[in-house]
């Protein structure tokens, strides 16, 4: 079976043949969409994350280059590439200007926005206005985040869906 970099170094000898033995667009587009769903979950192969195929599969299913969507989103092509692999943060507002310009539908723009979630490398915490229980909340996760194990953050993930975190007795 191919790697997904020999599938793009053939499709880009292919067009150089001029003719002869090409792969024709929508054969690509499906290949390349099965490249992309076959892999383990999490961080791909091709340094895409979950955010980054998610607008790989939006452009490759219209056509579009990465020129094309960058052009869209009023930023660099080289830009749009280190958004897509997690080098750099993705914009506030860039799911509405997808949605708006692709006309997504909800589920569509939900996978977008859940992909844009597990996608990001980090977050900001505004401590901004916020009481010192919160505050100090804040910096004991931040302290101890890396010696959070699988059992623990499941339980505090259910802590924090109830509807009533104050209800709880200590």
């Amino acid at each position: 079976m191919l790697e997904w970099n020999q599938f793009r170094s053939r499709k880009r000898k292919d067009k150089k043949l001029k003719g002869k033995e090409t792969i024709s667009s929508d054969k690509y587009d499906k290949i390349s969409e099965l490249f992309l769903y076959i892999r383990a979950p999490g961080r791909r192969k091709v340094g895409y994350t979950r955010f980054g195929e998610e607008m790989r599969v939006l452009r490759t299913r219209r056509h579009q280059s990465q020129k094309d969507m960058a052009e869209v989103l009023g930023v660099t092509k080289s830009f749009l590439s280190s958004v897509e692999t997690g080098r750099r943060s993705i914009p506030k507002g860039w799911i509405d200007i997808i949605a708006e310009h692709y006309h997504l539908k909800p589920y569509p723009r939900q996978l977008l926005e859940d992909a844009a979630k597990v996608s990001r490398n980090f977050i900001r915490i505004s401590l901004t206005g916020q009481p010192n229980y919160r505050r100090d909340l804040a910096v004991s996760f931040e302290e101890s985040f890396n010696r959070i194990d699988e059992n623990t953050a499941a339980g505090m993930m259910n802590l924090m869906k109830d509807d009533n975190v104050s209800d709880i007795e200590y």
